[in-house]
């Protein structure tokens, strides 16, 4: 078995007159019967001889004959018939990007090019050589022989156009030297990413909920294609901290999309059709995040096409944590309901935003019960009154008033306060 295309061949001389040597050979190689190489009469003493590159093939038999003629030019018989095959060449098979002239695949600018390799003989990957050519057969990038057992090749910078046909082929060698060959014309095209969304909300250092919305303006992709979301979380701005990602192209729950006129629907699995650039997309979180912590966001688009993700949009940041709400430490025990109570709340309460911020107050007159009854006085707390208890049972031992005050920030970014509050009831 030959694990090389170029064996040598040798052989040794002898002759029945003392002294003589060999003053020439001739070596004639065939597959079957048909020759594949044939040296001619060289006149030399050499007892071996090279097959020249381009001569033989892979997993092939072949067979060979030596002759050699002495001093006196005299030829020696022909040698016995000798047998020899080539080991089988290493096949890869190009995974992407992949396609036709007609229907090329889609690709970045900076295309990373994969392929499986299979070889018969279990000898590995030694190296690999890509080419790229357009569409007229020139090669624009030739990656060189690349001593490396990966199964993958990123095209640099700056070697592809935006928008053009490109084809690329692939040649791996073996650790025996074998060669596939070039092989696979792969037709794809590059592609220009989404342009970066414009964010819409939360409203940078905005106050949220432990499951904000987050929503962006989608841009307009060039080739019209159908666009994939990203979503960043983190806890620092180099987002290196506790990074959390969620894509459309992994899972679309939580995700919705809208038309430039305003309809939300659920996200297609297959992306965003280019009729909703100029709309928006909008996630929603889905687990909580941790109150009280500052957190930074961004969004990116993903082109459909050739899965290159496009710009993030600027770095907003989130205060999780908008809603805050206290009640009293202590209920006061009565010995009978309370009929009546009046409230007096002294706060500052941030009226800016789309959404201002808001009060609430309650009050209980069963407050020591497993699931107190909370009555809204909010009302009545903006304008003095007194509010008539409702409530006129229990299920502890004793009546007891309490309240309880809660403040949801909504979209406001103004200062909110509660600097005290006073309580009657009769």
């Amino acid at each position: 078995m030959q694990a090389t295309l170029t064996p040598s061949i040798s052989w040794s001389f002898t002759d029945s007159d003392a002294g003589d040597s060999q003053s020439a050979y001739q070596v004639v190689v065939k597959e079957g019967t048909t020759i594949v190489h044939n040296t001619g009469k060289v006149a030399s003493g050499s007892t071996s001889v090279a097959i020249p590159a381009g001569k033989l093939a892979p997993d092939k038999t072949y067979n060979y004959t030596v002759q050699t003629w002495d001093t006196s030019d005299t030829a020696s018989p022909l040698s016995t018939v000798q047998y020899f095959k080539t080991t089988k060449a290493p096949v890869p098979t190009q995974t992407a990007p992949l396609g036709t002239v007609g229907t090329p695949g889609g690709a970045s600018l900076t295309p990373t090019l994969t392929w499986d390799y299979f070889d018969a003989d279990a000898h590995v990957q030694k190296s690999f050589q890509v080419r790229i050519k357009n569409t007229g057969g020139t090669i624009v990038h030739d990656s060189g022989v690349v001593t490396s057992a990966n199964k993958s090749y990123t095209v640099p910078a700056s070697v592809l156009n935006a928008g053009t046909t490109y084809y690329w082929e692939l040649q791996v060698t073996d650790s025996t030297n074998m060669q596939s060959g070039f092989i696979g014309s792969q037709y794809f095209i590059t592609n220009y990413p989404p342009p970066a969304l414009i964010p819409v909300r939360p409203v940078h250092t905005v106050r949220t909920i432990t499951k904000p919305i987050f929503e962006a303006t989608i841009g307009n992709d060039v080739e019209n294609d159908d666009q994939h979301f990203v979503i960043q979380v983190a806890e620092d701005e180099a987002f290196t901290m506790n990074v959390q990602e969620r894509s459309t192209k992994t899972a679309v729950t939580g995700w919705e999309i809208k038309t430039a006129s305003g309809t939300y629907v659920a996200m297609p699995a297959s992306g965003a059709p280019s009729t909703y650039e100029g709309g928006s997309v909008k996630y929603k979180w889905q687990t909580d995040l941790i109150e009280g912590k500052t957190y930074y966001w961004r969004m990116t688009a993903i082109d459909g096409a050739t899965n290159t993700r496009g710009p993030y949009h600027d770095i907003r940041s989130i205060r999780v944590g908008n809603v805050l709400q206290f009640r009293a430490k202590n209920p006061v025990t009565t010995s009978a309901p309370a009929e009546r109570i009046v409230l007096t709340v002294q706060s500052t309460i941030a009226n800016d935003g789309s959404v201002p911020a808001s009060l609430k107050v309650e009050v209980s007159n069963n407050a020591l019960d497993a699931s107190p009854t909370w009555e809204d006085v909010t009302s009545k707390v903006n304008t003095g009154n007194y509010h008539n208890f409702t409530n006129k049972a229990k299920t502890a031992a004793n009546w007891a008033v309490s309240y309880r005050v809660t403040i949801e920030a909504n979209d406001s970014l103004g200062p909110i306060e509660v600097q005290g509050l006073g309580i009657s009831f009769d």
